[in-house]
């Protein structure tokens, strides 16, 4: 509940409430335009608390104790006010696995509308704080406070889980950053920056100490290691040469004060020091066998210069002299000269390097800083403050060595979802984006078709966007030069879906299908099944593509073979050919067929007379030319009986005909024919052509 204070509803006392936002209800115009005046000069963002912390489990704490004055301070941009929010309660949230999670804060207002932060029974919060997926758009009255990114098999949230890289940590005005090289008067690096500058720095100057240092022994592998080994003497060289001149040399060494040494048996006869000791016993020994010249006192004192304490002098003498030592030793086996630094290799092992002008200097300096400072390397540092930390990774690979950066590292997980009521006229800015929803899509927000898919935005002289739907091959582009309008969405295969294409293989290309009579899916190619309403794509073997007439024809309507009616005609001339005379051929000679015609009987008749002459000569009688007779004299009658028959046999016999060569005249005169016109053809009507396949484009 609210109570009222001079008509201003106000939050009721009795009401608790994690989050408190201010302008509320009907606050009044003076805190409104306070707000108003705000914005803009108090820039949205997180100035104090609202840090995330782990709860237990798969659970998240929202707290407010790291905030200034115990509480959590946010401002929000609400439509033209800027709303402050406080954290007064922690609040604990439900972090769902496998996938990317955003914790939001959110703040709202409009005038007149009660919240629950003034009517409990309201439904409308002041302020909440509530998890988003990813894919979710940013609302501009929100604030992300962390993202996690929480594995499907997780039981429990881990710190390394959260990432407070999109988060807007702001401080009176002054954006926080962690990192120090921003160009923008308002941002300012935080310290965790600065220590991660300086600690770069100082690795690298370490690093250049250590390549100055080089292979230098453990005990000399630092300026400090170099002055303590030199007594912290800037004028080492010179303290050493002084040192050395008050030193008898090993070659002829004139040995001062009580310089000791191994006494040597009496036997030993070499360059080895001989101690009082020695000479005693050997003055001893020499007494014993003394030459001639030194075989008395006083010969020994006259050879001992008279000194009665020659022992002491002697002892005294080498005492002033460097007692016999190995590092000494080497040092003194150095052939010594002008700008030369002796340095130890091993143990009482020597050897020296150049001396020069630079390393003089270097260790005249009494800090690091004078040291980096000479060397030049004040800009490197500082530039090295920038320097990205080895910590850092780019798509989980860490940056402490040589990153393989694949295609996949750039382009997975950075498409920008496009969200609802996303006019793609407005998207020129360079990259990938994506549009996860149908419904999200419409002519009225410029897209080429009403289906999901991503954008790719590429920009020059005008910008360039492709659109590719998905669960298709659909590819669209246009472009808008300078100021100038858009051009329209060209689809990137110009050939319309549906469309018939010849095709020259039996081999279909992947994303077509031949055109053979069979069903598709709509739902899979609904281009196509606007194309073909029917689901069923048309069967093309055979077959040929014809213009629509005008009328009497529906599109995919069938037209069966057939030849366009027509008459024929045929006549024959009537023509008088006139006689003709045929080729004239002798045919030679012929013979007739034998046949045997048997025994013939001729007829009785035949009496008849003869006349005959008496006078002697004959008379025949009859026909038969025996029974001739005498002719007597006169002439007479014979009698003339006679009648008689004759039997003939004709017997089998053959005729020959000779035909000779002849001609024969034909008369055709005026006449007609009745013609037969026989089929020809194929059968079917066809032209001259080439057989392809005809394909159909899946979409």
């Amino acid at each position: 509940m609210s109570e009222a204070i001079n008509k201003i509803a106000i939050l009721s006392s009795a009401i608790k409430h994690a989050l408190l936002a201010d302008v509320q209800f009907m606050d009044g115009h003076v805190s409104s335009a306070f707000n108003r005046k705000m914005k803009g000069i108090i820039t949205p963002g997180i100035y104090g608390g609202f840090a995330p912390e782990l709860a237990g489990g798969l659970n998240l704490k929202i707290t407010s104790l790291h905030g200034p004055g115990g509480h959590g301070v946010a401002s929000v941009d609400v439509n033209n006010l800027q709303i402050t929010v406080q954290q007064i309660e922690d609040v604990i949230l439900a972090i769902p696995v496998n996938g990317i999670t955003r914790v939001m804060l959110e703040a709202n207002y409009e005038y007149g509308v009660k919240t629950n932060q003034i009517d409990g029974s309201s439904d409308i919060p002041a302020a909440r704080i509530f998890t988003a997926s990813i894919s979710e758009p940013v609302a501009g009255n929100h604030l992300e406070l962390c993202r996690l990114t929480v594995p499907a098999d997780a039981t429990e949230l881990t710190l390394d889980m959260i990432d407070l890289s999109h988060r807007r940590n702001k401080a009176l005005g002054i954006t926080l950053s962690s990192e120090i090289d921003s160009d923008d008067d308002h941002v300012a690096a935080s310290s965790h920056a600065v220590k991660k500058a300086v600690k770069a720095a100082n690795d690298i100057a370490t690093l250049l100490v250590k390549e100055l240092v080089g292979g230098a022994p453990a005990m000399l592998n630092t300026l400090k290691k170099i002055a303590d080994a030199i007594n912290n003497d800037p004028h080492y060289s010179a303290t050493v040469a002084a040192a050395l001149a008050q030193k008898a040399p090993l070659n002829s060494p004139a040995l001062t004060g009580i310089p000791t040494a191994p006494t040597a048996p009496l036997t030993v006869n070499n360059s080895q020091i001989a101690t009082t000791a020695f000479v005693n016993a050997a003055v001893a020994a020499l007494v014993g066998s003394s030459p001639e010249a030194l075989d008395t006192l006083s010969e020994l004192a006259k050879a001992l210069g008279n000194d009665p304490n020659f022992a002491t002098t002697i002892t005294n003498q080498l005492a002033k002299k460097q007692p016999l030592d190995a590092t000494l030793t080497a040092l003194a086996a150095l052939a010594t000269g002008a700008n030369k630094l002796p340095y130890f290799t091993g143990a009482d092992t020597v050897a020296q390097t150049d001396f020069t002008q630079v390393a003089r200097d270097i260790l005249a300096k009494s800090s690091i800083a004078d040291v980096i400072k000479y060397l030049g390397l004040s800009e490197t540092i500082e530039i090295a403050k920038n320097a990205v930390p080895a910590t850092r990774k780019i798509n989980g690979h860490a940056l402490s060595g040589d990153v393989n950066v694949t295609s996949q590292d750039i382009f997975n997980g950075q498409c920008v979802e496009i969200g609802a009521n996303q006019d793609l006229n407005n998207y020129k800015t360079p990259g990938l984006y994506v549009q996860s929803a149908n419904a999200n899509t419409s002519a009225a927000l410029h897209y080429p078709e009403n289906n999901a898919g991503s954008l790719v935005v590429l920009k020059s002289a005008g910008v360039t966007q492709i659109y590719r739907t998905y669960n298709s091959s659909r590819s669209y582009t246009r472009s808008q030069y300078s100021t100038g309008g858009w051009t329209p969405w060209t689809p990137d295969n110009s050939f319309p879906v549906g469309a018939p294409i010849p095709w020259p293989s039996d081999t279909t290309p992947l994303g077509y299908a031949l055109m053979q009579g069979q069903a598709f899916d709509k739902s899979a190619y609904p281009l196509l099944g606007s194309a073909y309403p029917s689901g069923v794509i048309p069967d093309m073997r055979g077959q040929t593509i014809k213009g629509k007439p005008a009328t009497g024809r529906a599109v995919l309507s069938q037209e069966q073979d057939g030849i366009k009616s027509h008459n024929h005609s045929a006549t024959a001339a009537n023509t008088d050919l006139g006689t003709k005379a045929t080729t004239s051929f002798d045919y030679g000679t012929k013979t007739s067929s034998s046949f045997d015609y048997g025994t013939k009987t001729t007829n009785t008749t035949g009496a008849h007379v003869h006349s005959r002459n008496n006078g002697g000569s004959y008379v025949d009688s009859g026909n038969n030319t025996q029974n001739q007779v005498p002719r007597w004299g006169s002439a007479s009658n014979s009698s003339s009986a006679g009648n008689h028959a004759h039997a003939v046999t004709i017997g089998a016999h053959a005729h020959t005909v000779g035909i000779g060569a002849h001609s024969h005249n034909v008369t055709l005169g005026p006449h007609g024919h009745a013609i037969t016109v026989n089929a020809a053809g194929n059968a079917e009507n066809t032209v001259k052509n080439t057989a392809f396949n005809y394909l159909v484009r899946l979409a």
